[in-house]
C-alpha cells in the first residue's frame, strides 16, 4: 500500500544510486528482496509499518544494503540519506534525468 500524495519520480541523483539497489530490489524481486524500488511509488509503500524509504536509512549507514557488491561508495550513501532525512520527496515537476 503507497502513501496518500506518493506520486513522482526519484530525484535524478536518488535515481543513479537507485540502479544500484534495483539489482535485487526489482520486479521479480531477487537474492530474497522483500519490496521492489523499481518506482518512486514503491519507495513510499509501508513495509512492516513503517516506509520503505524510512528504513533504508539504517540499511545503508550500518553497510549492509546492498548486500551483494560492489557496496555503495560514501558518496551514494549520502545522496540517499539526505533524500530519506528530507522526507523521501518527489522529483520537481518537469525536471528531466538524462
Amino acid at each position: 500500500t503507497a502513501v496518500s500524495g506518493s506520486v513522482g519520480d526519484f530525484p535524478c541523483e536518488v535515481e543513479a544510486v537507485m540502479d544500484n539497489c534495483r539489482r535485487c530490489h526489482t520486479t521479480p524481486a531477487k537474492n530474497g528482496a522483500p519490496f521492489p524500488l523499481d518506482t518512486y511509488e514503491e519507495s513510499q509503500a509501508l513495509y512492516g509499518g513503517k516506509t520503505v524509504w524510512s528504513r533504508l536509512v539504517g540499511q545503508v549507514e550500518a553497510d549492509i544494503m546492498p548486500a551483494q557488491p560492489p557496496k555503495l561508495s560514501d558518496t551514494e550513501k549520502a545522496v540517499l540519506i539526505d533524500w530519506a532525512c528530507q522526507c523521501a520527496k518527489p522529483r520537481d515537476m518537469g525536471v528531466s534525468c538524462n
